[in-house]
């Protein structure tokens, strides 16, 4: 049975509720997506919608990039290049919103005879109501939970997070006491009430700095947090075959990624206020791969959380104060390929700078995730240490 999410809300502070929006490159269905998606729903009081390709609607049962030959660059024009790729990505899958996304609720006027109730705007409450997904969504939606929603693979994410935020935010995502929902003048198209918060993945295989050619997912984060300015975490994990949720049980890898990504939502979205992260930063964080074989990493007690750079030489501090007793923050990859240890790498970054060679966000932004999480932060043993902050 769907929850009442009014009613769940009056269970916590009103500033732990989000409307979060999830989505991924590996398909609607993809067991990963589904286990977060289902575990956020049953202990948290979020508004979640989920829309993604499917990737059925392919004859790949997964994306597959090439690995091509390449001829040796240096380091200026290997970022001129990925820049350039980007740019025309972005470009050809058109991630647009409307001029009206940047407005806010308060700048519109409302009537007192609005009906803010639940039975007012719950789109699980009557039968009229849950008619409404066939038309506003012309593309496939799942019959018994009309936030599972995708589009055909050929669209890729980037339409699916545009059409599902202009399309479907309006049906299923308003808080108590919020106004319903307007009809745009001249359109019949109602204006969509945007995320608080992006979840993308977890992805089946990792995201590092050095995969933005090959990773569409991170050119989309990048996109929203640049041009659209929504804060965004992309999670991403190393373990795991797809495996499709509708047909078969989450593997225990779903449920751990699951559980962990849970745990830094919920850390960020704790705290009074919305400004969950820095304008142009996203957060990028990289799961250690599960492996049943030799039980390493198979209990969530066992992970430890690290603020880490995509930097192998960061020195965000060699001027100011140090963190854990380092001018630096360790490189992710050294840290999430450990393997005397459970680390989840989490990097914070700065789309404003596209150059590899400086990577770092402002001080400010670091420090304000640093309060913001400060609750998950652990520092690295001493023996997984090197000079400059990075790990060996």
């Amino acid at each position: 049975m769907y929850k009442f999410y009014l009613l769940l809300a009056t269970a916590l502070p009103l500033t732990q509720a989000a409307r979060l929006f999830l989505s991924t490159t590996d398909g609607w269905d993809n067991s990963n997506i589904r286990s977060l998606f289902n575990l956020l729903d049953a202990t948290t009081d979020h508004e979640l919608i989920l829309c993604a390709p499917d990737l059925q609607s392919s004859r790949r049962t997964r994306p597959i990039f090439e690995q091509l030959e390449e001829e040796p660059m240096d380091e200026d024009e290997r970022d001129e290049r990925d820049e350039r790729d980007a740019a025309l990505l972005i470009e050809h899958e058109e991630l647009t919103f409307h001029d009206h996304d940047l407005l806010t609720d308060d700048e519109f006027q409302w009537s007192d005879n609005d009906d803010s109730s639940p039975e007012g705007w719950d789109p699980l409450h009557n039968k009229e109501r849950q008619m409404q997904p066939r038309e506003y969504w012309p593309w496939g939606f799942n019959i018994s939970d009309f936030r599972l929603n995708y589009v055909p693979f050929r669209h890729g994410m980037f339409f699916a997070v545009r059409e599902g935020v202009e399309r479907l935010t309006h049906l299923y995502q308003q808080r108590a006491g919020e106004r319903p929902t307007r009809i745009e003048e001249n359109s019949k198209r109602p204006i969509p009430r945007h995320p608080d918060l992006y979840l993308f993945g977890p992805k089946n295989s990792s995201s590092f700095v050095d995969d933005q050619r090959t990773d569409k997912a991170l050119t989309t984060v990048r996109s929203l947090a640049s041009s659209q300015h929504r804060p965004t975490i992309y999670f991403a994990g190393p373990s795991g075959p797809y495996v499709n949720s509708t047909l078969y049980s989450p593997p225990l890898v779903s449920k751990i990624y699951a559980e962990l990504a849970k745990t830094i939502t919920q850390a960020l979205t704790g705290h009074e206020g919305h400004k969950y992260l820095y304008r142009n930063t996203f957060l990028r964080v990289n799961f250690p791969r599960v492996d049943t074989t030799y039980q390493r990493c198979t209990d969530v007690s066992q992970f430890k959380f690290i603020l880490t750079s995509h930097s192998k030489d960061d020195q965000t501090y060699r001027h100011n104060e140090k963190w854990c007793g380092e001018p630096g923050f360790p490189y992710e990859k050294a840290v999430v390929e450990r393997e005397d240890g459970c680390y989840v790498a989490m990097t914070l970054e700065d789309i404003s700078k596209r150059s590899k060679r400086e990577p770092q966000p402002q001080k400010n932004a670091r420090k304000h995730i640093i309060d913001r999480l400060s609750s998950l932060w652990t520092c690295l043993p001493e023996a997984l240490k090197e000079p400059g902050g990075s790990s060996s």
